[in-house]
């Protein structure tokens, strides 16, 4: 009997990660799925647990970079998307119990920071403490590029972050916002 509620135990102990996505949040999660929703006219990213971003129309998967967890999208207009998603924790200002819009005022600021030590000043559109997120632009390689990041709760009840970072010579600011704030609230 004992054997048995040992077994039991171990067993209950390795599926109920895979089962709820409740894994170590120290390991950066890969995507698990990319697709095209064609009734919607989304493409739609998942990773586990953090949820899904779902992106107005096509775009194709490009690179993903492990270690910021950074996934590539590219648009037949030519630009380029660049979705990160995340625990809050993964971040030294996270760890410290800044969350929900305090965690994104504090990762615009150490991103202005690193952005103007590369000559790459950025300037707030808008922020929204009610749904959690901050619009910022900046011009870069020449390009004017607009990036919103917000938080959201994953399956775990974890606070998890949304980077959405746009590239594109097509897009004017108010369609730049419109769309991040679409791929960011859906």
């Amino acid at each position: 009997m004992m054997k048995f509620i040992v077994k039991a135990i171990a067993l209950i102990a390795i599926l109920f990660p895979l089962i709820t996505g409740c894994h170590s949040k120290l390991v950066p999660q890969s995507p698990s799925d990319i697709r095209f929703d064609e009734g919607a006219g989304r493409t739609i990213y998942a990773t586990t647990p953090w949820g899904i971003v779902s992106i107005p129309d096509k775009w194709a998967a490009g690179k993903y970079n492990k270690a910021t967890r950074q996934q590539y999208f590219y648009h037949k207009d030519t630009a380029t998307l660049i979705v990160s998603v995340g625990a809050c924790k993964s971040y030294p200002f996270g760890n410290d119990g800044t969350a929900g819009y305090d965690f994104v005022r504090k990762y615009y600021e150490v991103e202005s920071k690193y952005n103007g030590l590369l000559e790459q000043p950025t300037r707030i559109i808008e922020e929204n403490k009610k749904d959690r997120y901050v619009i910022w632009t900046m011009r870069a390689d020449g390009i004017d590029q607009y990036v919103i990041c917000g938080v959201r709760d994953c399956t775990c009840n974890e606070c998890s972050y949304r980077t959405i970072h746009l590239k594109s010579r097509k897009y004017a600011a108010d369609k730049a916002v419109a769309f991040l704030k679409d791929a960011f609230l859906k």
